[in-house]
């Protein structure tokens, strides 16, 4: 059997430039990084550290989304955004 071809290598330039552009579209929230790793076909380990990557560069907001899990009960999920300037998000 063979094995599949390798994902192309994406630079930390090119993840940011994508997740601002995400940003733009959808909300204002955010993204889970779960969420991010389903759009980007990564695992969410990849995709966590390229937040803690963002977040080291001072480039990351952190925010909270309520999620009714499979019991009914509400919590909150943490959820990610990129601010390309102070306070300013794209």
């Amino acid at each position: 059997m063979s094995k599949p071809p390798p994902l192309p290598t994406i630079t930390t330039a090119e993840w940011l430039a994508e997740l601002e552009r995400l940003g733009a579209l959808e909300t204002d929230e955010g993204y889970t990084a779960k969420e991010l790793a389903q759009r980007w076909g990564k695992s969410t380990k990849w995709v966590k550290e390229r937040l803690a990557k963002a977040r080291d560069a001072g480039l990351l907001v952190r925010g909270t989304r309520p999620y009714e899990g499979i019991n009914g009960r509400i919590q909150p999920v943490p959820v990610y955004r990129i601010v390309t300037q102070q306070g300013a998000t794209p």
